[in-house]
């Protein structure tokens, strides 16, 4: 009996642990297939609508180039037009090169179709599709009327006469010469590429929710595992701050510690002997201003502006003011303190050189 209770206990647990997780990769799959893919979908079709409009920008810009050759009288208009109609019947892109472009002129009369070159030479303004769309004399009055834009309607797909699904294309009008330059995405193109994502998504989920169910309590042990090592790297940090600070008690310098406000944060024992400070002081709260005199601190202030941007205080002059009131020439540097990627403050030492006979070299006057 009580090892059944423990057991029931154990599977409480365990669904306290999972269910939390299960409701929200269910959410998340939910909010995927409400919101995200059908923004992605609209994207994707957006995407691909631009695409065909730099296409056909593309066309009639090389269309542009055979007209110029015209009017230079390097070639005829004939020959432009012959030429010009070779390039884009055999011009391809896309998946397996089955994308394609087509002209139809302002009559509307088909000039190249590369798929449909039965209509070739046909006058195209009693043509409808199966919904009985007038798809030429649309995209005549689309493209005539604004200069260009985009048509929806059934049409081909690519080279297979024998399947009609939805296409939107992009049409412009070069009118130089009176054509109108197409090229189409195909709907269901957009649609498969979204019904992958979908099944992508729901393989990727589901695999999650079998890995949580199936490691929850190593998850568990990982985590108490990592907090020991976080406690353990605590204490290392501490040890190693404590060395570094009976380091810094060694030397005869001042040594010192802010943050990115300017309160010190940490003074060494020859600082506070220095400037006449205790520890008591220093918890209470120093201004690292405080340590020089006031005629200086605009100058002091705007350098260590300068450090928290990232740059270092190298051999400054100042003069330094004790906690009685003596002063002292000294000399200042400091650099940036920072964890991670975050800035915390700055670090600095103060060398007394009042008993100095000739300057530094080097020495910058703050």
């Amino acid at each position: 009996m009580i090892a059944e209770f423990f057991k029931n206990q154990r599977h409480r647990n365990s669904l306290r642990i999972v269910l939390p997780v299960v409701l929200t990769i269910v959410l998340f799959v939910i909010s995927i297939n409400v919101i995200i893919i059908p923004e992605f979908e609209k994207q994707l079709m957006n995407q691909k609508k631009q695409m065909a409009r730099e296409m056909v920008e593309m066309v009639t810009c090389i269309l542009s180039g055979y007209n110029t050759r015209v009017l230079r009288g390097e070639i005829s208009m004939a020959q432009a037009v012959k030429m010009a109609s070779e390039y884009i019947r055999n011009c391809r892109y896309g998946k397996n090169e089955k994308d394609y472009f087509w002209i139809h002129d302002t009559t509307p009369k088909m000039v190249i179709h590369p798929f449909r070159p039965d209509l070739e030479g046909k006058d195209l303004s009693t043509y409808r599709d199966s919904t009985g769309k007038a798809v030429f004399m649309e995209m005549n009055a689309v493209a005539t009327g604004k200069g260009g834009g985009f048509v929806s309607y059934l049409w081909q797909w690519k080279d297979d006469s024998d399947r009609i699904v939805p296409k939107v294309s992009y049409v412009k009008l070069f009118r130089e010469w009176k054509w109108i330059v197409g090229t189409g995405v195909y709907i269901q193109d957009v649609h498969a590429e979204i019904a992958k994502t979908r099944t992508r998504v729901w393989y990727i989920s589901a695999a999650i929710m079998m890995l949580i169910i199936l490691l929850h309590e190593l998850f568990i042990i990982q985590f108490i595992f990592l907090d020991r090592k976080r406690h353990q790297a605590e204490i290392k940090l501490n040890i190693i701050d404590r060395k570094y600070k009976d380091l810094t008690d060694l030397l005869p310098q001042t040594v010192f510690e802010a943050d990115t406000s300017g309160i010190i944060t940490y003074i060494n024992v020859k600082g506070m002997e220095f400037f006449g400070y205790n520890a008591e002081d220093i918890e209470k709260g120093i201004r690292g201003l405080d340590l020089f005199v006031p005629e200086e601190h605009d100058v002091l202030w705007n350098n260590f502006q300068m450090v928290i941007k990232g740059h270092d205080l190298n051999r400054k002059r100042y003069t330094a003011l004790t906690r009685e009131g003596s002063r002292f020439p000294v000399l200042l540097d400091a650099n940036l303190i920072t964890y991670g990627d975050k800035k915390t403050g700055f670090r600095g030492i103060i060398m007394d050189i009042s008993r100095l006979q000739n300057p530094l070299p080097g020495v910058d006057k703050g």
